[in-house]
């Protein structure tokens, strides 16, 4: 799971570090982390308070309620937060610009979202940020509705570093990790994929879905480089094992694996299904709320789409075959996916 971060002035504690009771379904492996609540907090050394699902509350001692699940991330220590409607930014210290730039772009990339996938999003944001305790330069991650930033002020994470140094404007280059962060309320949260393929869909789907928003506000560079840098992670990946040969979701537990090469293999899955026929797949998906995600899952997923006049005489079964041998079962699927790659999206190719 994970750990319980202390620096000098504060303590995190979320759902994965399991600080509070969590039901795993071992015939399906599923995790239930998401509770309502109500939960008093006393900590005579702090001066704030936060519980994700609630607002946050300055002083030594608050109670907590949520009549909504939530995943329950606890931050607490010497720390200010500050209300810019309808989100809470806490212990971000971000300039107002930087507060308006990114309220913009989460609202835009929600509402795409919501018009793509047909589900309106959960609630409220809140925006956590804090420094590593870890030697890596710092990570992201979501305890929905929570997504917090953990850098060290070196780092692409630190959420200084997402915003232009002389505007104070949300950079570019990060839009794809804040769209990835949002789609984790519909894939982790709305969607909740266990089994042998949990990491690849939890964090290859989602990945995939930041992606589809870099098409969708015409930055086609972006969405290049995102490929480029699924191929260049994809191509170096120790362990690789196919797809078909998955039998534990710890095999597919590294960042090359589930945050690079599923989305590369999402990617071709569209080029050969088609955009529309790819965007109701996902919908669908969603639609299940949860499920044990292994191959034969995605296969039969994927053959319940409705037959499109475009696809082959042999329906979607022979489009999912060739598809499913070529990329997902052969020993050397992962070169064929490269080579793919280079074929159909790299432009030197084309």
């Amino acid at each position: 799971m994970g750990n319980m971060a202390f620096n000098d002035k504060t303590l995190r504690a979320s759902n994965q570090t399991a600080w509070y009771p969590i039901l795993f379904d071992a015939a399906t492996g599923k995790v239930h982390d998401r509770y309502t609540y109500e939960l008093t907090v006393h900590c005579p050394d702090c001066e704030a308070l936060y519980l994700s699902g609630s607002e946050p509350a300055r002083g030594q001692s608050a109670t907590f309620k949520s009549a909504e699940p939530a995943h329950l991330l606890l931050f607490a220590g010497q720390f200010a937060f500050r209300e810019s409607d309808p989100m809470f930014f806490i212990n971000t210290n971000l300039p107002e610009a930087s507060l308006t730039s990114l309220q913009a772009r989460k609202d835009d990339i929600i509402a795409h979202y919501e018009e793509l996938l047909q589900i309106p999003y959960g609630g409220d944001l809140t925006l956590v940020a804090t420094s590593s305790t870890a030697v890596k330069p710092g990570f992201s991650f979501v305890s929905y509705p929570t997504i917090v930033f953990v850098g060290n002020n070196e780092g692409t994470w630190d959420i200084g570093n997402l915003f232009d140094a002389q505007t104070g404007q949300y950079k570019d280059q990060s839009i794809r990790f804040l769209a990835h962060e949002i789609a984790h309320y519909y894939v982790g949260t709305y969607f909740k994929p266990g089994g042998p393929l949990f990491w690849g869909f939890n964090e290859g789907l989602t990945e995939y879905l930041a992606a589809r928003y870099l098409r969708q506000i015409n930055r086609d560079d972006l969405h290049l480089a995102a490929i480029k840098q699924w191929m260049n992670q994809s191509a170096g990946m120790e362990h690789y094992v196919p797809i078909a040969d998955v039998t534990e979701a710890d095999q597919l537990a590294f960042d090359a694996y589930r945050y690079n090469f599923v989305p590369l293999l999402l990617t071709i899955l569209e080029q050969e299904i088609g955009q529309d026929a790819m965007d109701q797949w996902v919908r669908l998906l969603l639609q299940r709320r949860s499920a044990t995600v292994d191959l034969a899952f995605w296969r039969e997923s994927v053959l319940e789409l409705p037959v499109s006049p475009a696809v082959s005489p042999g329906g979607w079964a022979a489009v999912w075959a060739d598809f499913e041998a070529r990329f997902l079962r052969d020993p050397q699927s992962r070169d064929h996916a490269l080579r793919y790659g280079e074929s159909h999206f790299l432009p030197s190719s084309r």
